[in-house]
């Protein structure tokens, strides 16, 4: 015991850091607790009361506490079951995913590189959109990568004369995105200290217009890496856009599709509640839907996962060209949201992960 605080007081700095990290930790698992809590109020107010009985609850405490060592998930887990009508054991809930799963599935470096915006189009080299132009490090590049010297940077983007999409690197999902007419830009568009990425503002396939023509429907797919190197897809959504939004993460509504591109579900919002089997604006029925190429979809996002083993769980972002063809808008790979639909069409994950969760 002697020994044991000598060691402590002879290196603070370690006592310092220990005490930082379990504070950390239990501020993380706190505050996710009290989201699913609050997400769970909204849902069963919406609902018009609660679908969760107290035995559930003791069941859910008790698979908790079994699976995982602590029965302090069990709010996300009620947060699903709320939205599910029922509670299915072997449900991930999301603060054990966010803080302990996904983190030890996909480590950083390769984590954090799918927050890097300007480099996605040399990583994925004919999948992702191609840049018009690149800001990085202060200094001004082509697609190419070769640098911008005898003109002007700005009067190269504005002589493009089309729409284009300005990113920044880092910056959340669909947030730090500007859509603009090239010949408009200024100095203010790309602040100090940050990375840009211009690119053309693209246009989608006529099917997926008729739903929403404001913005590009975008598909997600989520792509796993086995232990036997096979890639399993976890989910396929498309979400598109409401009223006059550009970005469809700000409008929220989604709908799962199955292999071959089919809708499966009424729309869905970011709480996961049911928002009809119709567009809000267009009237479009989600049934009419078929999302072109899925099968190719599916299979360039396999391919592109192989080329990057090093994040064995990646949400991708495509559109569909005119042609028909999918290409990549970005990756995810530092923390894809999974909790809806882990919720509304899992458990998405096996007991054979339980103990790679818990490492």
């Amino acid at each position: 015991m002697i020994r044991s605080i000598n060691m402590i007081f002879s290196n603070p700095g370690n006592l310092i850091r220990n005490g930082y990290s379990a504070f950390t930790r239990w501020r993380n698992y706190s505050n996710s607790r009290k989201q699913a809590k609050n997400f769970r109020d909204a849902v069963i107010k919406e609902n018009g009361g609660s679908r969760v009985t107290s035995d559930m609850i003791t069941s859910m405490k008790s698979e908790m506490k079994e699976r995982f060592g602590d029965d302090g998930h069990w709010p996300w887990i009620a947060l699903y079951a709320e939205l599910r009508g029922e509670y299915i054991p072997g449900w991930l809930p999301d603060d054990h995913y966010a803080f302990q799963f996904l983190p030890s599935i996909n480590r950083d470096p390769g984590a954090v590189l799918s927050t890097v915006k300007t480099y996605d189009h040399r990583l994925f080299q004919g999948f992702a959109i191609e840049p018009l132009a690149l800001r990085i490090s202060g200094s001004w590049f082509l697609g190419d990568m070769r640098k911008i010297e005898n003109e002007d940077p700005l009067r190269y983007i504005r002589n493009l004369g089309r729409e284009i999409v300005i990113k920044r690197d880092k910056a959340p999902s669909g947030k730090g995105i500007l859509f603009k007419h090239s010949n408009e830009v200024t100095d203010n568009d790309f602040k100090p200290g940050y990375d840009y990425l211009v690119q053309p503002s693209v246009r989608q396939h006529t099917s997926l217009a008729e739903l929403h023509r404001e913005s590009v429907s975008t598909l997600r797919i989520t792509t796993y890496l086995m232990p036997d190197g096979a890639i399993e897809v976890k989910h396929r959504t498309i979400r598109f856009g409401v009223s006059k939004d550009r970005v469809v993460n700000s409008s929220g509504l989604f709908v799962f599709l199955n292999d071959d591109g089919h809708v499966v579900s009424n729309a869905r919002d970011d709480l996961g509640l049911d928002r009809g089997s119709e567009h809000p604006d267009t009237k479009y029925p989600y049934k009419n839907l078929i999302v072109p190429s899925m099968s190719i979809a599916i299979q360039h996002c396999k391919e592109a996962h192989l080329t990057f083993p090093y994040i064995r769980f990646i949400a991708w972002d495509l559109y569909i060209d005119e042609t028909g063809q999918p290409k990549m808008i970005e990756w995810n790979a530092r923390r894809p949201d999974m909790w809806v639909n882990e919720a509304l069409i899992g458990p998405l994950w096996g007991d054979e992960f339980d103990s790679l969760a818990a490492g």
